[in-house]
């Protein structure tokens, strides 16, 4: 999988978080807010950063990192579910999401 492809999906998935996020900050929500802002967001930065590693054992920890936030955010993403923030429609689609990056993920360090 071209690093690219990466960048280019979570790019999207940072963008339609952030909005998320927005949507839960306008409600008050601001206890978990933060932590789905950060986790989800950071997802990308690790996959950009990989791209600029020095060699393979590196990129392929930047993107073990991506992986691991891809973790986080579907726990935030649960837990603002089961506490009513979100509902059916939005969990299916953002979780969707995030499940999607993380296999484009777990290609990329297969493949690596």
């Amino acid at each position: 999988m071209q690093i690219s492809k990466l960048i280019d999906a979570s790019l999207d998935f940072s963008t339609i978080l952030i909005r998320l996020v927005e949507d839960l900050m306008s409600q008050q929500e601001s206890i978990m807010s933060p932590q789905l802002a950060k986790s989800g967001t950071m997802i990308g930065a690790y996959i950009h950063e990989a791209q600029f590693a020095p060699n393979k054992a590196e990129y392929v920890a930047k993107l073990q990192k991506a992986l691991d936030e891809t973790s986080q955010t579907a726990y935030w993403l649960e837990l603002l579910y089961r506490l009513g923030y979100i509902y059916d429609s939005s969990i299916r689609d953002i979780s969707a999401d995030c499940d999607s990056l993380r296999g484009m993920i777990i290609s990329a360090i297969e493949y690596a």
